[in-house]
């Protein structure tokens, strides 16, 4: 539900996308939550995600079982597993995995792995 919502969906099945652009891109991935303008927006194979807020998850295209809650939470990561709570919080994570950032751009000096 939204201007450009899941509009590129071809296989993917039990997502759900709220927002102006939400998980646009998505193409194969499935069961994924995106709420917010831009949430997950490039999102194309990623499974188990949800992302919750303007640009939370934006660059994730194929990673799998992330979490992001608010605005630009998680934004950068191509990493999975990971949780990001707070405004920006994971922001400037990557590719790293298993991580949990809790806090406004709440970017620890360690990654996961």
């Amino acid at each position: 539900m939204g201007l450009d919502a899941l509009q590129q969906n071809t296989t993917g099945s039990n997502n759900t996308a709220l927002g102006e652009g939400a998980m646009d891109h998505n193409g194969t991935g499935s069961n994924n939550t995106a709420v917010g303008e831009a949430a997950a927006i490039v999102n194309s194979t990623g499974n188990n995600n949800t992302a919750i807020g303007f640009n939370a998850l934006l660059f994730n295209s194929a990673s799998n079982n992330n979490t992001a809650v608010c605005s630009n939470a998680l934004s950068n990561t191509t990493g999975g597993n990971n949780i990001g709570l707070g405004n920006g919080a994971g922001s400037n994570l990557g590719s790293g995995s298993n991580n949990i950032y809790i806090g406004t751009a709440g970017d620890a000096a360690g990654v996961g792995s």
